[in-house]
């Protein structure tokens, strides 16, 4: 059991610094868009599909030990999250991430079922925000809210 827990703690470690270095990848189209940081993706993203485009901030842990503090994100509602999880996760992994959804919805008061982190996007951050938001606005969504 020793060994198996050292094991399991040193695959888990050196697979997050496998995934690290990854830069993140976001697609748009006139149909959708995919967003995939550090190479995990939620899957194709409909704009039909999007309720809801928010800024917001959520509690991020320190890796400086410093406790946690909070992020800017754009957060996205969608109208079936759980029909995105089921095709972009293996059975365990959807339900680690309907709980981090859970979560995420609670500090984002609802626009928490997809996070985007500011960073990703560096220079052409505002252009990727005005595009979600935008998109989601003509889909229909009218809970939009463009800042």
């Amino acid at each position: 059991i020793f060994f198996y827990v050292i094991t399991h703690f040193l695959v888990l470690v050196s697979g997050v610094q496998l995934f690290k270095g990854i830069p993140p990848v976001f697609i748009a189209t006139e149909k959708g868009f995919c967003y995939e940081p550090a190479g995990i993706s939620s899957g194709w993203i409909l704009w039909k599909d999007v309720m809801e485009v928010r800024e917001s901030t959520v509690l991020s842990a320190s890796s400086a030990g410093r406790g946690p503090f909070e992020t800017p994100v754009i957060g996205i509602s969608l109208k079936n999250p759980e029909q995105y999880a089921a095709i972009a996760y293996a059975p365990l992994l959807q339900k680690i991430a309907n709980k981090a959804r859970e979560l995420n919805n609670f500090q984002t008061e609802g626009v928490g079922d997809l996070l985007l982190n500011p960073a990703d996007f560096g220079d052409d951050y505002q252009k990727v925000k005005t595009l979600l938001m935008s998109k989601s606005f003509m889909a229909g969504n009218r809970n939009t809210v463009v800042s």
